[in-house]
C-alpha cells in the first residue's frame, strides 16, 4: 500500500481584494475592522448632510457598498463626524416619504480637483450613537406620568419640518406659527405618543411646536403638535441634540 506524501500539497486562501480610491488614506497595520464584505456597486443614492446651516440635500452615486455603509462619490468635501442620512438606492419617481438610514462620514478623500471619495459608516453598529439615542429618549421626571416610554419606539428617520409656535392659554391647537422659518431636519425614532429628532437649533423643554411632513404619510393629518420633553447632545462635542417630543392631544 502506498504511503501518503510526507508534504502534502496546501491549497493557498487568498485574502479577500479591498476596495479602496487611490488617494483615500492607506490601511492600518492594525486588523480589519470591516465587518461586513463590500461589494463594488454603481446606483443613485440621495444623501442629506445637517449642518451647521441646515439641511443639505444631495443626489450622487455609490463605488463599492456594504450591509455598514457605503463609498459615494461627491463635489463637495465633507468632514469626518459629519451627520448624514441616506436612501439607497434612490428612486426620484417615487413620491411618497420613505424611511432613510443614519450615519456618519468616516473619511473623505479628494480624488481629483471636482470629485471626492467619501466612506459612510451607519449607525445601527454605533454604540455611542445608540447610547445617546437612549438618553434622549427618556422623558424629563415630570412627563414620566404621561406613560410615552410605554409606547413601541420604532427607529425610524424621515424628513420634517419643525416650527416653533405661541401657546395659547386653553388650546395649544388654535396657536398660530411664529413667521419665522420652519427647520427641515430628520427624525430618529416615532411612536404614536412622540418622536425624536435631530437638529442644530436649541431647543428648550416645554417649548410648542408645530411638526408636519412634506408627503402627510407619517404623522396623521400631516400635522401634529407637540411638546419639548427633553433635549440631549448628540455626541459630547457635537453642535447637534437629539430632542423629544411628546404629541397634544
Amino acid at each position: 500500500m502506498p504511503r501518503p506524501p510526507v508534504n502534502p500539497l496546501v491549497i493557498p486562501n487568498p485574502a479577500a481584494p479591498v476596495f479602496r480610491p487611490g488617494h483615500a488614506p492607506e490601511a492600518s497595520p492594525a486588523p480589519e475592522r470591516r465587518r461586513r464584505p463590500r461589494v463594488l456597486l454603481q446606483l443613485p443614492v440621495r444623501v442629506r448632510w445637517l449642518g451647521p446651516f441646515g439641511l443639505e440635500t444631495e443626489v450622487t452615486q455609490t463605488e463599492n457598498v456594504s450591509r455598514d455603509g457605503l463609498l459615494i462619490s461627491s463635489f463637495n468635501s465633507r468632514q469626518p463626524g459629519s451627520q448624514l442620512w441616506a436612501t439607497f438606492p434612490y428612486d426620484a419617481d417615487v413620491a411618497f416619504t420613505e424611511s432613510e438610514t443614519a450615519g456618519t462620514v468616516a473619511w473623505c478623500a479628494a480624488e481629483s480637483a471636482n470629485k471626492n471619495m467619501i466612506a459612510i459608516s451607519f449607525h445601527q453598529s454605533d454604540p455611542l450613537w445608540q447610547k445617546n439615542l437612549t438618553a434622549a429618549d427618556d422623558p424629563l421626571p415630570e412627563f414620566r406620568s404621561h406613560d410615552r416610554r410605554s409606547q413601541t419606539h420604532i427607529s425610524l428617520a424621515y424628513l420634517i419640518r419643525v416650527s416653533r409656535i405661541a401657546p395659547t392659554r386653553q388650546d395649544p391647537h388654535a396657536a398660530l406659527d411664529q413667521p419665522s422659518q420652519p427647520e427641515e431636519t430628520m427624525t430618529v425614532n416615532v411612536s404614536p405618543a412622540g418622536m425624536v429628532f435631530c437638529t442644530v437649533l436649541i431647543y428648550s423643554p416645554n417649548e410648542r411646536l408645530a411638526i408636519t411632513t412634506p408627503a402627510a404619510r407619517n404623522l396623521s393629518e400631516g400635522k401634529r403638535y407637540a411638546r419639548v420633553v427633553r433635549v440631549a447632545p448628540v455626541h459630547p462635542d457635537s453642535p447637534l441634540s437629539h430632542v423629544a417630543v411628546e404629541f397634544l392631544l
